[in-house]
C-alpha cells in the first residue's frame, strides 16, 4: 500500500510538472516554435502544438491517476524522446536551449540540470509502471477529469493564439507598405541614413538556420547590393568565438541582452531591407542568395 501511496504522489508531482511545461510552452509559442524549427522546418507548429497538448494530457492524467501504467509508460517514452533530440541538437546543431518551459528563464537551467531533472522524471515514470498492476486502473473522478481537461488544453490553445498573434515579427517575406525606420524598434541600436540601403539581419550564433543564412548573407556584402549590413544577436560568448573563426564577418555585429532580443523578434533569422528611411521588406527564415534576390 505504501508503494501505491508513493506512486499516486510521485504521479501527481510529475503531472504538475508537466502541466506547468505544457503552459509555459504555450504562453511563447512563438518562442518555442522557433525553438522547433532548428531541427526541423516542416510543420514545425504542428509538432509545437502536439508536444504542448501531450505534456498536458498526460500531466492531467498523471494527477487523477488515470490509467497510471500505460500513462506513466508513454510520459517515460516522451521524455526519452526529448532527451536524445536535446542531445542530438547540443552535440551536432549547438542549440543549448531547450524551451522546456518556453520563456520563464527560472524555469529554464542549464543542460546539467536539465539531464538531472528528466532522470527523476524518468525514474518517477518508471517506478509508477512497475507500481500499478494493470493497464485499466483508473481512479473514479471522470468528470473532474473531463472538466480539467477541456479547460486546460482550452487555455493552452487560447495561450498559443495570443502568442502568436503578439508577435513582433509576421512569417512573411514582403510588407504591404513601407514602414518608417523611426517607427520601429531597431531605431534603438542603431542610425540610419536616408541616403543608403541596409540589409539588417537578426540572428543568434548557435542557430543551424542562421548560420545555413551566412553564406548567402556574405554575398550582399561582397558584392556591395547594400550600402551597409549590420547583424543583431543576443549575446552568447561561448558560440560566438567559433562563430567568428569560422565565417570571420568584416560588417558590424551589434550584441545585445537576451531579453532585448526576444523583444524584437522571438523568429530567427529575420531580415530588414531598409531604403530611403524605410523597411522596404522584412525576409523570415533563411536568406535568399543575392543572386537570385539582388535588392
Amino acid at each position: 500500500m505504501k508503494g501505491q501511496k508513493y506512486s499516486l504522489i510521485i504521479a501527481f508531482i510529475i503531472g504538475i510538472i508537466l502541466i506547468i511545461s505544457g503552459l509555459s510552452k504555450a504562453a511563447s509559442f512563438d518562442y518555442f516554435n522557433a525553438i522547433i524549427n532548428n531541427y526541423i522546418t516542416l510543420y514545425p507548429e504542428i509538432i509545437a502544438t502536439i508536444i504542448i497538448v501531450s505534456e498536458l494530457t498526460l500531466g492531467i492524467m498523471l494527477i487523477f491517476g488515470i490509467y497510471l501504467k500505460i500513462t506513466s509508460l508513454i510520459t517515460t517514452g516522451l521524455i526519452l524522446f526529448f532527451v536524445i533530440v536535446f542531445t542530438f541538437g547540443l552535440i551536432f546543431l549547438g542549440i543549448h536551449d531547450c524551451g522546456c518551459f518556453g520563456k520563464v528563464k527560472f524555469l529554464n537551467s542549464s543542460p546539467v540540470f536539465l539531464y538531472i531533472r528528466n532522470a527523476f522524471l524518468i525514474v518517477g515514470s518508471i517506478y509508477i509502471y512497475k507500481i500499478n498492476k494493470t493497464t485499466t486502473q483508473v481512479t473514479k473522478v471522470p468528470i473532474p477529469l473531463y472538466i480539467s481537461t477541456i479547460v486546460i488544453v482550452s487555455i493552452a490553445i487560447y495561450m498559443c493564439g495570443v502568442s502568436s498573434n503578439n508577435s513582433t515579427l509576421k512569417n512573411r517575406n514582403k510588407i504591404d507598405k513601407k514602414i518608417a525606420f523611426n517607427d520601429n524598434i531597431l531605431r534603438k541600436y542603431l542610425e540610419v541614413s536616408s541616403d543608403s540601403t541596409y540589409l539588417i539581419y537578426l540572428f543568434s550564433y548557435d542557430c543551424p538556420h542562421c548560420i545555413n543564412s551566412f553564406g548567402n548573407l556574405l554575398q550582399y556584402n561582397n558584392k556591395k547590393y547594400v550600402d551597409k549590413i549590420v547583424g543583431i544577436t543576443k549575446k552568447n560568448p561561448e558560440a560566438k568565438e567559433k562563430f567568428m573563426d569560422f565565417f570571420n564577418p568584416t560588417f558590424e555585429i551589434i550584441e545585445i541582452s537576451e531579453n532585448e532580443f526576444y523583444n524584437i523578434t522571438e523568429e530567427f533569422p529575420v531580415s530588414y531591407f531598409i531604403k530611403n528611411d524605410s523597411i522596404i521588406k522584412i525576409m523570415t527564415g533563411e536568406i535568399p542568395s543575392a543572386y537570385f534576390l539582388n535588392p
